[in-house]
C-alpha cells in the first residue's frame, strides 16, 4: 500500500477539526448487530481522501482510501460500490467482476453496477454473457431505456435482428426524442437491405439532432444507394454549418463530378482555390477536371506549372498522355522519362515509352529501358517482365523470352500473369510438360482462374488423359465464363473424349454459336459427327474449318479428313 501523501492530509484534516468533529469518536449505527461499532468520522476521512485522488485521477490511492474507508465502516454501502470501477481503472477487470456480482446481490436494484459488469463482459467478448447481465436488470427496471438500447445493439450484434428491431421501434414509440436508437434501426434496416425504410429513420435522427457525424454517415448510405440529390443537399447542410469544411467541400466536388456536372465541379474548385490559396493537389484536381471538359490547353498550362513539385510525378505523367494522344511521341518521351520509379504512375509510364518505342521500331532503347526497370527493386512491376518477354518473342528470341519470363516468376512469384504466360510460351516452345507445371502454379495461387482451368482441362483431353479430372476443371471453368465459346469448345471435347458423343454434339453446337469463326470448334464437330457415322455433317463440319484455317498445314489435315470420309461414304 501506499503511504498517505502529506498534502492531501493537511487539506483533508482542517475540514473535521471545522467541524467540530473528533476523527477518532465511534458511533453505533441503527440497526447493526449487537457489537458491530463503526467509526464514521474515520471512514468520511478516508472517503474524503479517495475522493480527491479519484479527482486527480490517481486511482491507486484512490482503491487504497475507499478499502480504508471501508475497514472503518463496513457498512458503508456507497463507499464499496466504488470498488468495482477502480478496479476496471487499474486493469484489474476480475476483482472488478466479482465485486459487482457481491454488490448486485446486495442491491439488485442498482442499475448502474448490472451496466458496468455487462462492460465487462462485452470487453472479454462475453457478448450473451452480457445480454443476460441486461435481460437481469430489466427484471428490476424493465423500461430502463439505456439498458434496452444496450441489450438490443448487442442482440443485433448477434444476429438476433427481429428482437433488436422490436426494441429499436418500442423505445422509439415511447420515447420519440431517444436519438440513438434511430440511428442504431437505421443501420439494422440498413444491413437488412430495407433502404427506404433506414432512409426515413436516417431522416428523422438528422431532424431530431443535426450533427456533421450523422450527416457524413447519411452521405456514406446515399452514395452507396447513388442517390447523389440526397449526398449533395447533406453536404450543403454541413457546408452551411461550418463553411470551411473541407471533407463536405470536396465530397460535394467529388459528388458533381460523379453525376457529370464536370462544370459546376470546376466552377467549385476555382472557388476552393480562391479561398485555399495555391495548393498543388487542388490545381491537380483542377487540371484533370478540365481535362474532362476537353480544355486541353488550359489544364496543360496548370501542368506545366505544378510540374516541379509535390505532385510533379502525376503532372508529368498527365502531360505524357496528353503529348501522346497528340502524336507528340518525343514530347511524351520526356514528360514520361520524368517519372520517377517510386511514384504509382511509374508502371503506366514505362509501358507508354515502351509502346511509343516500339511503335517507332527502337527495340534497342526499349530493351534497354525495360531490362534497368526489371533490375531496379524499387517500382519493378510483373508488367516489366511480360513486356521484355514479348518483345523478345517479337524479334524470335525464345530462350531470351523464356528466360525473362522464369525470372519474373522468380521475382514475383506470386503473380498469376507471369506464371501464365510463361506456360503459353513454354506450349509454344514445345515443352507441354512444363507448361502443365507452370500453369498448375497459377492455380496454387488462384484457384478458380478459368483459363488456367480450361487449358489444363484441354490440354489433359488433348492427350486423352485424367478425362473424369480434365471435365471437372472444365466445369468450373463454365460455370465463371459460361458464355466463352472457347472454354465450351473444351468441354464439348472432353465429353467426346469420354464417348458422350450427344452431349459433345450438344456443346459444340453451342461453342459455334458463340465463336462461329473458329476452325478447331468447326474440326471437333465434324470429328463428333464421324464417330456417330453421320458423315455428310462432319464432311460440311470440316470444310468450314478447313476455308477458316490459315495456315496450311492445318488446311490439308482437313482435307485429308474430308478425303477419308467421301471414300467411307461411296
Amino acid at each position: 500500500m501506499k503511504r498517505i501523501r502529506y498534502f492531501a492530509i493537511t487539506l483533508l484534516i482542517p475540514l473535521f477539526f471545522a467541524s467540530g468533529t473528533n476523527t477518532m469518536a465511534t458511533s453505533t449505527i441503527a440497526g447493526e448487530e449487537a457489537g458491530q461499532v463503526n467509526d464514521r468520522s474515520c471512514s468520511y476521512f478516508y472517503f474524503l481522501w479517495g475522493t480527491h485522488s479519484e479527482y486527480s485521477r490517481l486511482f491507486e490511492e484512490a482503491l487504497e482510501a475507499y478499502e480504508k474507508a471501508l475497514i472503518c465502516d463496513p457498512n458503508a454501502l456507497f463507499i464499496e460500490k466504488k470498488l468495482p470501477a477502480l478496479h476496471f481503472r487499474l486493469g484489474e477487470n476480475d476483482q472488478a467482476i466479482q465485486l459487482l456480482k457481491k454488490g448486485i446481490e446486495k442491491d439488485p436494484s442498482d442499475i448502474s453496477q448490472y451496466l458496468l459488469l455487462a462492460h465487462l463482459a462485452i470487453q472479454q467478448n462475453k457478448r450473451d454473457e452480457a445480454i443476460e447481465v441486461y435481460t437481469e436488470a430489466l427484471k428490476h427496471d424493465p423500461e430502463n431505456e439505456n439498458v434496452r438500447l444496450r441489450l438490443a445493439i448487442l442482440l443485433v450484434q448477434k444476429d438476433r435482428l427481429d428482437e433488436g428491431e422490436t426494441i429499436f421501434r418500442d423505445l422509439i414509440a415511447k420515447n420519440g426524442d431517444l436519438y440513438l436508437a434511430r440511428i442504431y434501426l437505421a443501420r439494422l434496416l440498413q444491413m437488412r437491405g430495407a433502404d427506404d425504410d433506414a432512409a426515413k429513420v436516417y431522416e428523422d435522427a438528422l431532424t431530431l439532432n443535426w450533427s456533421p457525424e450523422l450527416a457524413f454517415e447519411m452521405v456514406d448510405f446515399y452514395s452507396a444507394l447513388e442517390r447523389y440529390e440526397d449526398v449533395l443537399r447533406l453536404y450543403d447542410s454541413v457546408i452551411a454549418n461550418d463553411s470551411s469544411n473541407q471533407r463536405a467541400i470536396i465530397g460535394r466536388i467529388q459528388t458533381l463530378l460523379a453525376i457529370g456536372k464536370d462544370e459546376d465541379a470546376l466552377v467549385e474548385l476555382q472557388n476552393l482555390r480562391k479561398t485555399n490559396g495555391n495548393i498543388e493537389s487542388l490545381d491537380m484536381a483542377i487540371a484533370k477536371t478540365m481535362l474532362r471538359l476537353e480544355k486541353v490547353d488550359e489544364a496543360k498550362t496548370i501542368l506545366e506549372s505544378i510540374s516541379q513539385g509535390e505532385v510533379a510525378s502525376e503532372a508529368n505523367y498527365l502531360l505524357g498522355l496528353i503529348a501522346f494522344q497528340e502524336k507528340k511521341m518525343e514530347s511524351a518521351l520526356g514528360y514520361f522519362q520524368k517519372v520517377p520509379n517510386s511514384s504509382p504512375e511509374y508502371a503506366d509510364s514505362i509501358y507508354l515509352q515502351v509502346r511509343i518505342l516500339r511503335d517507332f521500331d527502337r527495340f534497342d532503347r526499349a530493351f534497354s529501358l525495360l531490362q534497368k526497370a526489371t533490375n531496379e527493386p524499387q517500382g519493378c512491376d510483373p508488367l516489366f517482365f511480360a513486356l521484355l518477354s514479348s518483345l523478345y518473342q517479337e524479334k524470335d528470341r525464345l530462350d531470351d523470352a523464356l528466360a525473362t519470363l522464369t525470372e519474373g516468376t522468380t521475382t514475383f512469384p506470386e503473380s498469376e500473369q507471369l506464371h501464365f504466360e510463361l506456360a503459353l510460351l513454354l506450349e509454344r516452345a514445345g515443352k507441354q510438360q512444363e507448361a502443365l507445371k507452370a500453369m498448375e502454379k497459377v492455380l496454387e495461387i488462384s484457384p478458380n482462374n478459368p483459363e488456367a482451368l480450361n487449358y489444363i482441362g484441354y490440354t489433359w483431353a488433348n492427350l486423352n488423359i485424367n478425362l473424369a479430372e480434365a471435365k471437372k476443371y472444365i466445369l468450373l471453368a463454365v460455370e465463371q465464363k459460361p458464355d466463352n465459346g472457347f472454354i465450351r469448345d473444351s468441354l464439348g471435347w472432353v465429353e467426346f473424349r469420354l464417348g458422350n458423343y450427344e452431349t459433345a454434339r450438344a456443346e459444340l453446337l453451342q461453342a459455334l454459336d458463340l465463336e462461329p469463326e473458329d476452325p478447331n470448334i468447326h474440326e471437333h464437330l465434324g470429328d463428333v459427327y464421324r464417330a456417330l457415322k453421320k458423315y455428310a455433317e462432319a464432311i460440311e463440319a470440316y470444310q468450314k474449318g478447313h476455308d477458316l484455317f490459315s495456315q496450311e498445314s492445318d488446311r490439308a489435315r482437313m482435307k485429308k479428313k474430308i478425303d477419308e470420309l467421301q471414300k467411307k461414304k461411296k
